[in-house]
């Protein structure tokens, strides 16, 4: 935040008052401030980055709250209001995250914390083709490369081994299906005209992967 905001969110919590921009009065406010941060406050005031008398206006109740991969029992909890959440706004029926799959949850390092589980389990709803979820579709979930996707990847050579190309070609058609059905909030019919498929073959595809959910 900068030393402008930090002047004028003080004043607000201490004089209960604030200006509109472009405004030629105070405006009273009768407000609780609840704040949040991953940041450490305390070396920010320490290096004069963050006002000092700001950080004790805000830290009347505070409440350190560790990252996910110290708090695990927290991980089933998440998982399954993001299930069902995702589920919900998609239109796709709830997956079952198996046993193996939660071990892999319960071990994983979190670096992104909440947000990053929320993220998954975002893939797991969308991607699943089955009602349960293994341990492998979500390692392989995890640590999907951030640039492209297991089944995009194009090889740059024919290798005297060969290549699997039906296999190749469907997983592309797949994972292009899944990204229009993700664009268009799961809409079939604007899912299906970002590919310029009639709704016949839209649905024909939809059927050949066992994609099922959304709504027409």
């Amino acid at each position: 935040t900068t030393p402008t905001i930090q002047v004028k969110l003080l004043r607000v919590i201490q004089e209960r008052e604030f200006r509109r921009v472009g405004g030629n009065h105070d405006v009273k406010v009768d407000v609780r401030v609840v704040a949040a941060t991953n940041k450490d406050l305390e070396k920010a005031v320490a290096d004069g980055s963050f006002r000092e008398d700001l950080y004790y206006r805000l830290d009347v109740i505070p409440i350190r709250l560790p990252p996910l991969r110290m708090r695990t029992g927290d991980i089933p909890l998440l998982v399954n209001h993001f299930l069902e959440r995702f589920a919900k706004e998609s239109g796709k029926p709830k997956p079952v995250i198996s046993q193996e799959a939660m071990h892999v949850l319960l071990s994983h390092e979190w670096r992104g914390n909440v947000r990053e589980l929320e993220n998954l389990i975002e893939r797991v709803v969308a991607f699943a083709t089955a009602e349960l979820v293994t341990d492998a579709e979500v390692h392989g979930w995890l640590h999907r490369p951030a640039t492209q996707s297991q089944h995009t990847a194009m090889p740059m050579d024919l290798t005297d081994e060969g290549l699997d190309l039906e296999g190749l070609i469907n997983g592309i058609e797949k994972d292009l299906l899944l990204k229009a059905l993700e664009r268009s909030k799961w809409v079939k019919k604007k899912a299906a005209r970002m590919l310029r498929l009639n709704t016949r073959s839209f649905r024909y595809r939809l059927e050949k992967y066992a994609i099922k959910g959304g709504r027409d």
